[in-house]
């Protein structure tokens, strides 16, 4: 969907437009995985936990340096061959052909894209942003909890929280998102109820804001056919 909406905003071809979605992406989870690493550290120094937190922390700083390291090296032939793979898992063949290319116009793609540093500073920078505002919203949600904890917590644990949930370990992160706030809040003295509800609010409420955008975009794009029908 997202893909295809670029397409039609920008009149790119549907091969632009997925480069453009693969490359936003990768430095969004970027983004992610690296706050969440660098508030598992921190969190460990201060609050010297057990093992479990330890190893999560292992994994995602791991899964973060692969994925820098990956678009960093974009232009070797061994990331031509995992690109080409991932192609074509996520695209079918049947709706390959609408794209009317191939995985080296693909590539050629993305690689054009990299070359355009600043773009992707201003992108990772803006995706610092949104994580961190999701953090704060998190905070309202532990305030009116009545959770007496303060922001910086927040701010280090929200990203751990969201980049366990999208790991394709289970469905929308069920289980696993609950397990990983109960853990990591249960360590500042949070019940495992309050934890549970918290898990809820972040998974729920966060839904609001992006039917509201849906809404809105849906409704942008009624009114912009009706024009171009009169």
């Amino acid at each position: 969907v997202r893909v295809y909406t670029i397409s039609q905003k920008t009149r790119l071809s549907m091969t632009n437009s997925f480069a453009i979605w693969v490359m936003d992406r990768f430095i969004e989870i970027i983004a992610l995985f690296g706050l969440a690493s660098i508030g598992l550290l921190i969190f460990l120094i201060h609050q010297r936990l057990n093992g479990e937190i330890f190893h999560l922390m292992l994994f995602l700083a791991c899964l973060t340096i692969f994925l820098l390291f990956f678009i960093v090296n974009l232009k070797r032939k061994w990331t031509k061959q995992i690109l080409k793979l991932f192609y074509q898992l996520v695209i079918p063949q049947t709706v390959r052909e609408k794209f009317n290319s191939n995985v080296s116009t693909f590539y050629l793609q993305l690689t054009a894209i990299l070359e355009n540093q600043l773009m992707l500073l201003n992108i990772l920078v803006l995706s610092l942003l949104s994580w961190t505002l999701i953090s704060i919203r998190g905070f309202i949600y532990g305030l009116s909890l009545g959770m007496n904890i303060k922001l910086i917590y927040f701010i280090f644990l929200v990203p751990v929280i969201n980049a366990v949930e999208i790991l394709p370990v289970s469905i929308m992160g069920i289980g696993t998102r609950d397990y990983t706030t109960i853990l990591l809040y249960s360590s500042l003295g949070v019940s495992k109820e309050y934890g549970l509800s918290l898990s809820l609010m972040l998974f729920a409420l966060g839904l609001i804001p992006q039917m509201v955008a849906g809404y809105f975009i849906a409704w942008q794009n009624k009114l912009f056919k009706m024009r171009e029908e009169e």
